[in-house]
């Protein structure tokens, strides 16, 4: 039964461009049993040629490619992209920009998701360092304290560049979207559709958030926008409910993700509100296809070039590490456009 969820868990991680599985003893906490039966299971699944160890480094998983040269010694370089997810369109092509210039230079690429878990982000920062990676591309996850506090004393032992947001305080450079273009792009496009109360929906209001809000203000001027902030505290009907309460007089929506938006679609339609008729919508974050499905023609979107994003960011890190630390670059910002 443990072999099985193990080899569930192991193509779940390959379906999300992950390589790696957790630690022992992260994985015997996950599944409630000892340390001793994790072992046993891992032995199994390393004799059916599912997984293979790298002393002192972790457990890998076999994908046929070049991943399993790492036993081998094969590369000399290794990067990590520690990520909050690898679900959403956005961060998947900024994954496959970083594995772009990885392919291009031999490089081999770990990624390790942290679901939204600053614990687990450590974790992730500390497997990277053993399995011998030599430097780090950081998505930060959203806790901010976190980061300035506990993560800066792991990252500045490896070189490190930033992709989306940095935080405060930290060293490295940073390779994201111009976010508050982001913003007056959203904004000026709504105005023009003559929306008068315009909402904004995001989980939260800091990093890339906040510079897209000044975006929204400098566009709208005395029109103060709407800003909803917080939905990521609500789930289901609790989301619907709330949205259908603070957004009952609203013609115009910038929803910052492809399934906020889907939500909110919803939520007007208990309204008695159709999209394109009864107000109208921009969306952030190339996710859009997710709701094109569901509509009569394509939502407005502004569209972010994140696969460049991600190449640039391991062009950068790559240089960083073969010069020592001493790289030549700055924060990067890569300009949006709108789909209409």
């Amino acid at each position: 039964m443990l072999n099985d969820y193990l080899v569930t868990l192991i193509k779940q991680n390959l379906s999300n461009g992950i390589s790696t599985l957790p630690s022992e003893n992260s994985l015997a906490i996950r599944f409630g049993v000892s340390r001793t039966s994790i072992r046993k299971a891992l032995a199994d699944l390393e004799r059916e040629g599912l997984i293979f160890r790298v002393r002192g480094k972790g457990c890998f998983i076999h994908d046929g490619g070049k991943l399993s040269d790492l036993e081998n010694g094969v590369f000399e370089k290794i990067f990590a992209f520690i990520c909050p997810e690898t679900r959403t369109v956005f961060v998947s092509e900024i994954k496959e920009g970083i594995k772009g210039f990885c392919n291009e230079n031999g490089i081999l690429l770990l990624t390790l998701p942290s679901d939204f878990s600053a614990s687990k982000e450590i974790e992730n920062l500390h497997f990277a360092r053993r399995a011998g990676a030599q430097g780090l591309i950081i998505m930060p996850t959203i806790d901010y304290e976190h980061h300035s506090e506990v993560l800066a004393p792991q990252i500045n032992k490896l070189p490190i560049v930033f992709v989306d947001t940095k935080p405060k305080g930290l060293n490295g450079v940073c390779v994201s979207s111009k976010h508050f273009d982001m913003g007056l792009l959203a904004a000026n496009y709504l105005k023009k559709q003559n929306c008068k109360r315009i909402a904004i929906i995001c989980s939260s209001n800091i990093g890339s958030v906040k510079s897209r809000i000044e975006g929204y203000i400098s566009a709208l001027g005395d029109e103060k926008p709407i800003i909803i902030h917080d939905i990521g505290h609500y789930d289901g009907q609790d989301l619907t409910n709330y949205l259908k309460d603070k957004l009952q007089n609203v013609d115009g929506i910038i929803s910052q993700s492809g399934t906020h938006a889907a939500q909110i679609i919803y939520a007007m339609s208990q309204l008695n509100k159709t999209i394109f008729d009864d107000y109208q919508m921009v969306v952030f974050d190339n996710d859009c296809d997710l709701i094109d499905l569901m509509l009569p023609r394509p939502v407005p979107a502004v569209m972010q070039q994140a696969y460049k994003i991600g190449h640039r960011a391991a062009q950068m890190l790559s240089y960083s590490i073969s010069s020592n630390f001493m790289s030549p670059f700055t924060n990067t910002f890569f300009d949006v456009k709108m789909r209409v």
